[in-house]
């Protein structure tokens, strides 16, 4: 499998929890939803089976992309700081996930489903606008901290049209089975002096990471 690089924004908050929290919100059940509003960009097999939303890979053709769009209207997801997409690989081989909203060409998260596993996949939800103090605290900065702020992508949390599922390796006769999708954890802007509290400084005198730990990690000239 070709390696894949999934670049992340600094410090993003990486941590699970059930669906029913109150801090959440439901946005695609296989059970209780209608199945042509999910769509095959190349014409793959799609049926519900056993809960989930049984995908067969049939066409063969590079990159297949699975679409599931709102009952109605859009989805406004600009509450939120993550959404989670369940997945079940059938298959004897990995499977590279990718989750995307809309026509937005760059994907917001991705995972490694091992053979026959399954594992719940975690995007971040970009969003651009935000005020001016967060620039003046962390200015030349692209990425800003907390991982969700970016300076340089336009912003499509608020009118998600659809959330696309990707997968890169998947092969002619492979299958997966989709389950939830969902929002969750609550976006919180943080003031100009929360921001430093929390965030200032955020590297050490050697330019490290002050909040991880890691082998080989510098701690002394010594």
């Amino acid at each position: 499998m070709q390696q894949l690089i999934i670049c992340v924004s600094f410090l993003v908050c990486i941590s699970g929890c059930s669906v029913k929290d109150s801090s959440q919100q439901l946005l695609f059940e296989p059970d209780n939803y209608d199945t042509s509003l999910v769509k095959s960009f190349y014409g793959d097999q799609i049926a519900r089976k056993e809960g989930k939303l049984q995908v067969n890979f049939a066409s063969g053709k590079p990159y297949p992309i699975i679409s599931i769009s709102p009952a109605e209207g859009i989805w406004d997801a600009s509450d939120y700081r993550f959404v989670r997409c369940e997945i079940e690989n059938l298959n004897n081989e990995p499977q590279l996930v990718e989750l995307g909203f809309g026509d937005y060409d760059l994907t917001l998260g991705a995972t490694i489903v091992p053979a026959l596993e399954k594992r719940s996949l975690k995007a971040i939800i970009y969003r651009t606008d935000h005020p001016a103090y967060i620039d003046s605290v962390f200015p030349v900065m692209h990425g800003k901290p907390d991982g969700i702020l970016r300076g340089w992508m336009a912003s499509t949390c608020d009118s998600i049209a659809y959330i696309k599922l990707l997968f890169p390796e998947a092969r002619a006769g492979d299958s997966v089975r989709v389950g939830r999708i969902w929002l969750e954890e609550r976006y919180k802007e943080l003031n100009e002096t929360e921001l430093k509290e929390k965030f200032y400084p955020f590297v050490d005198e050697f330019g490290q990471l002050l909040f991880k730990e890691w082998p080989g990690k510098i701690s002394t000239t010594g």
